[in-house]
C-alpha cells in the first residue's frame, strides 16, 4: 500500500493572522498488515517544528494525494516563557 500525504503546518497568532507556514510530504509504504492497522489506529507522521515567537496555535492540514481528501486540526501552543540566557 503506497501513498503520499501533503502536510502544512501554519503557525498563527491569537488574533488569527498567519505567522509562517511549513510544508512537507510523507511517503507511505505500508505492508497489508500495517495498512489494516492504520485504518483503525491512524498513521504517525513526525517533523521538527520551531515555534515562532507570538504563535498561539498551529493549524495542521493533511491532504491524501491519492484521494484528494483533506483534514485539519488546530493545536494550541504552550505559552511557556522563553528561557533566559544563563549568566
Amino acid at each position: 500500500m503506497l501513498g503520499t500525504l501533503q502536510v502544512w503546518l501554519v503557525q498563527k497568532r491569537a488574533a488569527g493572522e498567519d505567522l509562517v507556514t511549513n510544508t512537507f510530504k510523507a511517503d507511505l509504504h505500508l505492508s497489508p498488515d500495517a495498512y489494516q492497522s492504520a485504518l483503525h489506529e491512524g498513521v504517525a507522521v513526525a517533523t521538527n517544528l520551531k515555534i515562532q515567537s507570538g504563535a498561539a496555535k498551529v493549524r495542521v492540514l493533511v491532504r491524501d494525494e491519492n484521494s484528494g481528501k483533506i483534514g485539519s486540526v488546530d493545536v494550541a501552543v504552550d505559552s511557556a516563557p522563553e528561557p533566559r540566557p544563563s549568566r
